[in-house]
């Protein structure tokens, strides 16, 4: 009898990603399955797993980089393979959860009684379990050439530094809820009682790059080039920015985003969501 696994294809970007995996592994122990991770390559991420990261050792784990028989088989259903894939899921898989937009709904314990013991196929780019914080440094270990980057990029933060992580571009929900305003007041007062301080700025839009900079000058880090998901290079670079902040003394990131969650995990530093009152 087969051993009950929950295939899981993670979605979004990097952080959904790796927080989706951390989330359904402890899920996945908790009910006695295994977890096969089928990471593709797509619009949201132009990246494979192994162009990031070490391979991951964990009992009762195995993760790949997509393949050819994965795209007739394991590839979200969509436009582009006109849904195919989803009659081949249905008639596969005992249970097919497909979440890109909205989680299902029901409790952690509900989900689990609806996967435990079964063949899973799961679409997901959320977190419906709680995992220790620690696992995120275990599972996520850079290669060599990116850990570099990262080396070079903290050896200019000092010894007192402060990580921002501000989310742009396509994140409604941080552009209404993380003006750029509150994080000054919050970084204008971390100044005020460390002048020496240094601020590691990680975002996805040029022109709070170019605000921050007018503002804090020499006490300002960030990458010079435009932050990108759709080449390798760029995603890279994302990479280095959540590692980097990781490294850093606090971070304040931004509302609706698991980027600054992640980093700080990783990095087991102090996290504070920078949120407009109700």
């Amino acid at each position: 009898m087969k051993k009950p696994t929950i295939f899981l294809v993670p979605q979004g970007g990097l952080a959904n990603r790796m927080r989706s995996i951390l989330s359904a592994y402890q899920l996945a122990r908790e009910i006695g399955s295994r977890l096969e991770v089928v990471w593709f390559k797509d619009k949201g991420l132009n990246a494979g797993f192994h162009d990031l990261f070490l391979p991951v050792k964990a009992e009762g784990f195995h993760l790949r980089d997509a393949c050819g028989l994965d795209f007739l088989r394991l590839q979200l259903p969509k436009g582009r393979n006109l849904h195919l894939t989803r009659l081949v899921q249905k008639g596969r898989f005992d249970v097919c959860l497909y979440e890109t937009c909205t989680p299902v709904a029901g409790t952690p314990e509900e989900l689990k009684a609806q996967l435990q013991g079964r063949q899973v196929y799961w679409a997901t780019c959320y977190a419906h379990q709680a995992y220790p914080a620690d696992m995120a440094a275990r599972f996520f270990r850079p290669l060599p050439a990116i850990e570099k980057k990262v080396e070079q990029f903290s050896a200019q933060l000092g010894p007192v530094s402060m990580g921002v992580h501000i989310r742009r571009t396509d994140n409604a929900q941080a552009i209404e809820h993380s003006p750029i305003r509150l994080f000054f007041d919050r970084i204008d007062s971390f100044l005020a009682h460390q002048p020496e301080g240094c601020i590691f700025l990680a975002t996805d839009d040029q022109d709070t790059k170019k605000a921050m900079r007018q503002r804090y000058g020499q006490q300002l880090v960030c990458a010079p080039q435009p932050a990108s998901r759709k080449t390798l290079s760029g995603v890279v670079d994302g990479l280095v920015d959540m590692l980097t902040l990781a490294r850093c003394g606090q971070i304040l990131g931004s509302w609706y985003s698991s980027f600054s969650e992640l980093a700080a995990q990783i990095g087991g530093v102090p996290l504070e969501i920078v949120k407009k009152e109700s």
